[in-house]
């Protein structure tokens, strides 16, 4: 996940607008939809270490795009059932996709299915963080 990901990920999974973060960082809110668009990164070691603070992280967590990051954004997000069904969705695909009795084309078709599924909810989150 990149660091925008993540960001509104976390930011919107407890219920925080951007002009609250924004505020708790002393930063504009346009910079706060900056990064979650993608658009910039923090420049200031600062801003890695009040979201650290903030949301309960390490300052690796933000600065570094690592594996296990879905799981810790699940978690952060929407606590410790988050990232149980994280961890549960990720087994069962793992398992599907290496030893199932799908074919190959089945699984493709499964594979852009979940891509279309996380597309879709997430221009659809996009949009509702928007309107608030």
């Amino acid at each position: 996940m990149t660091f925008g990901e993540k960001l509104k990920s976390i930011r919107t999974g407890t219920n925080m607008t951007q002009e609250e973060l924004a505020a708790k960082l002393g930063l504009a809110r346009k910079t706060i939809r900056m990064y979650e668009a993608g658009e910039t990164i923090p420049r200031f070691a600062r801003i890695y270490e009040q979201l650290a603070d903030i949301f309960g992280t390490d300052i690796t967590f933000w600065k570094e795009n690592r594996e296990q990051d879905f799981e810790t954004t699940a978690t952060v997000a929407y606590g410790a059932e988050g990232r149980i069904q994280a961890q549960r969705l990720i087994e069962s695909a793992a398992g599907l996709f290496a030893g199932g009795s799908l074919s190959d084309e089945d699984k493709e078709e499964v594979y852009l299915a979940l891509q279309r599924v996380y597309w879709e909810i997430k221009e659809e989150k996009k949009n509702t963080t928007e309107s608030k």
